[in-house]
């Protein structure tokens, strides 16, 4: 939410929210080619990050994602950009570092 926040004050951007990753997924179905990036927890109540990359990265290969995590070992931060995500970033996220990949 803090980031929604301050995305909103630096940016025009639309963003829009979902609750868990299923519901990440099925926004991002219902929406191919209408977002520019997609900016996802690492650990949300029903999926982990890596699943939900997998299946964002099934429906648009091309799209930019990046993952927002706690403490996130190298290895595992290693696999989510073998798996297709353009960064890996631990929080607290800094607006530059977001606009970097937007």
């Amino acid at each position: 939410m803090i980031v929604k926040i301050r995305l909103k004050k630096i940016s025009d951007c639309e963003i829009v929210e979902a609750d868990n990753g299923q519901s990440g997924i099925e926004i991002v179905r219902e929406n191919l080619g209408k977002f520019n990036a997609v900016i996802l927890d690492y650990n949300l109540p029903d999926m982990n990050g890596s699943d939900i990359l997998s299946a964002i990265k099934a429906l648009s290969p091309a799209l930019p994602v990046i993952i927002a995590t706690g403490k996130c070992h190298p290895k595992i931060a290693l696999s989510l950009q073998e798996s297709g995500a353009d960064k890996v970033l631990e929080k607290p996220l800094e607006i530059a570092q977001i606009q970097e990949y937007l």
